[in-house]
């Protein structure tokens, strides 16, 4: 799920991740993967919590990108990988 609320003149932005077979989700905004092949290419990350705080058009832009990367069926072959490992050390509730 890429959830990008609006708030004045803000956005937050999360993508959170859920494994139907063991009915556990994680926000994924945070990992490694997604901050370098989706978050950098706009803004400057350091702050690694789950939600992003960045400026409206920021927000929409990285939106923007996240549709077009999550319909990308070999860019989420390569998500799923990084999810299987960030899974299998346990940081999913």
């Amino acid at each position: 799920m890429i959830e990008l609320t609006e708030e004045k003149n803000n956005c937050t932005f999360e993508i959170i991740a859920k494994c139907n077979i063991k009915k556990i989700k994680s926000k994924i905004t945070n990992l490694n993967f997604m901050i370098s092949q989706l978050i950098e290419p706009f803004i400057e990350f350091e702050d690694y919590e789950s939600t992003i705080n960045v400026n409206k058009n920021t927000g929409h832009k990285i939106y923007e990108e996240a549709i077009i990367l999550f319909n990308d069926n070999r860019w989420m072959d390569k998500l799923y990988l990084e999810l299987q490992d960030d899974r299998d050390v346990g940081e999913w509730e």
